[in-house]
């Protein structure tokens, strides 16, 4: 096989497909240690490639899982959200408006915050 743009495309797609499964297969053996993390909670969010390289991105985070039983957003209306959220530039007044008042972005329902670490990716 000779180096096309086909074959490259190929070897990257089964080498991404591969890291995948590696990291999906890492996170449930991570969710079942005891281990104090970081953990793979996201696993493999991102990947693409072009005729030379291939790009993965991935995240680690301080849970195993997301938080599934934190404290619901506050719901906005798809016209509040294209007439106000849109506008505003300040995070601190986009947070004021989602997340309700004592509580912080890691509180709440699916919030997975990250962790630093290392990521070691192998192909099979």
């Amino acid at each position: 096989m000779g180096l096309t743009r086909r074959n490259f495309l190929k070897k990257t797609t089964l080498a991404s497909g591969a890291v995948i499964a590696v990291n999906q297969n890492l996170s449930a053996q991570l969710k079942s240690s005891t281990s104090e993390g970081p953990y793979f909670g996201n696993g493999c969010r991102n990947g693409w490639a072009d005729q030379t390289s291939i790009s993965l991105w991935s995240r680690l985070t301080k849970d195993p899982d997301a938080n599934w039983n934190g404290k619901k957003f506050i719901e906005i209306s798809k016209k509040d959200h294209d007439v106000f959220l849109k506008k505003i530039d300040d995070p601190r007044e986009i947070h004021k408006r989602q997340i309700p008042d004592g509580y912080e972005l890691y509180e709440m329902e699916g919030a997975c915050p990250g962790s630093s670490g290392e990521v070691k990716i192998g192909i099979l």
